[in-house]
């Protein structure tokens, strides 16, 4: 167990025997440790602490040049005074449970290790949902129309970073693929007065962007087309500028294109799995209009990869199924154009009664009705989108701040109802951007497939 798994697990040990469950000074700190080195971004943005949900914060601005030529023996007049402004901070209440009953607890081969590392696994998934609503979070989400998903019910607390720095300095990329132009403009983007500090901005993009980059110059017939080949760019800064990588940056949003698309049905409900046989555990699919086939799941807890696997392996429907790097399924038509077709069936009459449509989340998000049988259909040339899209910021991690309340509460209770041991943790916090003219932004990045 590492230091910082440690300091989390004496933090909820000894918090369960506090009145109402709120860390004192001591716990809190330990607790901010854990999920800054876990939450990986959270380590570089600007962090305070609140002592109230509501807090005004004063930021000071000196633009214009304050400095003239002086004359002897003469009083200067002219002075000059900074420029004011407030950050407002309203942070959002934010609930993680979980629970483990006491048969796993007495089951589990770890037996009396079983809990601490159940507490490990816990902590990094809360830390990693903090940054996920910190850099995708979307309030315009609505559990009704986008899907009532546990992705769905966490980004759509607070805006995040993504959707406030189209604010910033824009600029658009166009679907091209990342390139010596695209850094070079967003160097050129940046006010002069934010390149003073050079030594302090970042690339800071999806770590599979950066791997596009290198995969380009390993292509080069040079030294550095080798250092990229062998994994050797760990030096390599375009313009000066070292990259940052936030892996919670979204490497799959929707980009035009110019070329046919092929019939796509993306779930938005992320692994893992579990399928009860009668319940839920059937696929009825039919790719461009060659018969329905039948995929029967027998009971157990599934991988996305293992559920894709199964799909694949029915005859009929080989390659259809894949995953992406979220856990979510996807069923492809190997055919491009308009008349590209995936379409879920349901033979019992709209009952949906053995379908595991929902629990795969098919049927989750308002690209996909509930109605059946329904039907998805590719695009022609020019017309379509794919899920290949990205987007890098140009900045000073420093622009981005993390607003938490220190107040949170852990609470763990054993329940005698049901013979389990419940965990519940809230917290109140806040996500935003200092100067949004401090940070560039390049959107439409094509991904390398």
């Amino acid at each position: 167990m590492s230091h910082s798994e440690d300091l989390l697990r004496k933090t909820l040990t000894t918090a369960r025997f506090f009145a109402g469950g709120e860390l004192n000074a001591e716990q809190q700190d330990k607790f901010v440790v854990v999920v800054r080195e876990f939450g990986g971004f959270l380590r570089d943005v600007s962090m305070v602490r609140l002592r109230s949900p509501q807090m005004d914060i004063d930021k000071v601005y000196v633009g214009e040049p304050i400095t003239e030529a002086a004359s002897e023996d003469t009083n200067g007049t002219t002075y000059h005074t900074p420029n004011f402004n407030k950050i407002s901070v309203s942070t959002a209440k934010m609930r993680a449970a979980y629970y483990v009953t006491t048969e796993a607890l007495q089951s589990n081969l770890e037996q009396s290790g079983f809990e601490d590392t159940l507490i490990s696994m816990m902590s990094r998934r809360h830390a990693m949902d903090i940054e996920l609503l910190a850099v995708q979070g979307d309030a315009s989400i609505s559990l009704t129309t986008d899907g009532d998903t546990r992705m769905n019910r966490l980004l759509r607390i607070k805006d995040g970073w993504d959707i406030q720095t189209e604010a910033a300095i824009i600029l658009d990329a166009g679907g091209d693929t990342i390139n010596k132009d695209l850094f070079d403009s967003a160097w050129d983007a940046m006010p002069r007065h934010y390149r003073r500090n050079s030594s302090n901005l970042r690339w800071i993009m999806n770590r599979s962007l950066w791997n596009d980059y290198s995969n380009l110059i390993a292509d080069r017939p040079t030294p550095g087309g080798d250092d990229a080949l062998f994994g050797r760019l760990g030096n390599f800064s375009p313009s000066g500028i070292k990259p940052l990588f936030v892996d919670t940056i979204p490497d799959f949003k929707p980009l035009s294109i110019a070329t046919a698309t092929p019939a796509t049905i993306v779930g938005d409900v992320a692994d893992v799995f579990e399928i009860t046989s009668g319940t839920n555990s059937r696929l009825e699919i039919d790719v461009d209009n060659a018969g329905a086939v039948v995929v029967n799941i027998a009971t157990g807890v599934y991988s996305c990869n293992a559920i894709a696997a199964l799909i694949n392996a029915v005859s009929g429907l080989e390659g259809v199924a894949s995953t992406d790097v979220d856990g979510h399924l996807i069923l492809t038509s190997p055919t491009t154009g308009a008349t590209s077709e995936v379409e879920l069936v349901d033979t019992t009459g709209g009952a949906v009664t053995s379908d595991c449509y929902l629990t795969l989340g098919l049927v989750a998000n308002s690209s996909v009705a509930v109605t059946f049988p329904h039907t998805v259909n590719g695009a022609a040339a020019g017309a379509g989108t794919n899920r290949q899209g990205t987007f890098m910021w140009l900045a000073d991690p420093a622009e981005f701040l993390w607003a938490l309340l220190d107040r949170t509460r852990i609470y763990a209770e054993y329940q005698k109802g049901t013979d389990r041991v419940e965990t519940v943790i809230y917290d109140q916090m806040d996500f935003k951007v200092q100067n949004l003219d401090a940070i560039v932004k390049v959107n439409n990045i094509a991904r390398l497939f």
